[in-house]
């Protein structure tokens, strides 16, 4: 696996007249910002409250406690509104989730 600082180079290797013609000398630094602000995103759990996965689609879940304790990380799937399952069939309680990144 690449890291970020690989990724960023990469992608600005693969992609420098477009970002030059584009941004001018200056936007080098732009896209670099604005890849690892994509990276941070991308890594963000989401609170249920504001999204839910579609049923049925493998997540990474998370079950944070009242007081901000995480109680760790699991793959599982939302069933309906209020059950989700863990990877052996297992009801978990979920409070954030994220997508899985397969690539």
């Amino acid at each position: 696996m690449k890291t970020l600082e690989e990724a960023i180079y990469n992608f600005i290797s693969e992609n420098e007249s477009d970002i030059r013609l584009d941004l001018g000398a200056a936007g080098f630094d732009y896209v670099k910002q604005a890849f690892k602000t994509g990276v941070e995103l991308a890594k963000k759990f989401i609170p249920i409250e504001e999204e839910l996965p579609s049923t049925g689609e493998d997540v990474i879940g998370q079950h944070i406690l009242s007081d901000g304790t995480k109680t760790g990380y699991f793959i599982c799937h939302r069933i309906n509104d209020k059950v989700w399952c863990n990877d052996r069939g297992v009801v978990v309680q979920v409070t954030h989730w994220r997508p899985i990144n397969f690539e």
